[in-house]
């Protein structure tokens, strides 16, 4: 027979592992999906590094567990963590072993096929930020490829003109020979806009009606703080005086 001290030790020892799986569970999924998308990569940015916070402090609440309010509490959101993220779990396995992909009909798709709009920077700098590589150039029907990447049919899209798109030496939608400007656009894909020829770009309107030089630094797939690193990094222009 166990007594109640035994009793009062293996539940102790029980949700000492429950928040410890709990916790490792959060961290590993979260933590990996924090690699493949940088958090200002996200709108689920701040959300993602909550739950590395609540999964480090699953993994140290060991010393709390003891505290009965606290114990409690913790071993309810254990079981909740533990319970759905075992269901994910479950449905990908049951996904993967059913062979359903959403691009199950998609053939010969390649990265060269997929306009660079719709690319996510991956050339890595100092301190983490991306940026897209160049000089590059994509020619072709940039939405309607998009929409077969995909594998959907759209009608509205079957007159869609063919157009060239080039990026400069950094990866961004700029001619070749800007090395001076007056005015620098940062932004995402309402700046980049890589589906229209650099003519139409409204960067490039803006610069015609001002009679000044406008440098572009759109890049789709990117937030507030990518657009600070490259506002420093290639915002900035030294003219020579002689």
């Amino acid at each position: 027979m166990l007594n109640r001290n035994d009793v009062r030790t293996q539940q102790y020892i029980f949700r000492i592992l429950l928040a410890s799986i709990g916790g490792f569970l959060i961290c590993i999924v979260v933590g990996l999906d924090l690699l493949r998308e940088p958090p200002e990569l996200s709108v689920y940015g701040p959300v993602k590094i909550a739950l590395i916070v609540l999964g480090l402090g699953m993994l140290c609440a060991g010393r709390f567990l003891r505290i009965k309010r606290i114990s409690a509490l913790l071993t309810n959101v254990c079981i909740t963590v533990v319970s759905f993220l075992s269901t994910l779990v479950l449905i990908e396995v049951f996904i993967y072993v059913l062979g359903y992909s959403p691009t199950r009909e998609i053939i010969d798709v390649n990265e060269d096929s997929i306009p660079i709009y719709f690319r996510g920077p991956t050339l890595v700098e100092k301190n983490f930020y991306k940026r897209r590589s160049g000089p590059d150039i994509w020619q072709g029907k940039v939405l309607s490829a998009w929409l077969k990447y995909l594998g959907i049919e759209a009608e509205v899209y079957k007159d869609e003109v063919e157009v060239v798109i080039e990026y400069d030496e950094y990866g961004f939608r700029n001619p070749a020979d800007l090395r001076d400007w007056d005015i620098v656009v940062i932004g995402d894909s309402f700046v980049e806009l890589g589906y229209l020829p650099y003519q139409e770009l409204f960067t490039t309107q803006l610069g015609r009606i001002l009679g000044k030089k406008v440098k572009n630094l759109g890049v789709s797939y990117t937030g507030p703080l990518t657009h600070t690193h490259y506002l420093k990094e290639y915002g900035t222009c030294y003219f020579m005086f002689f």
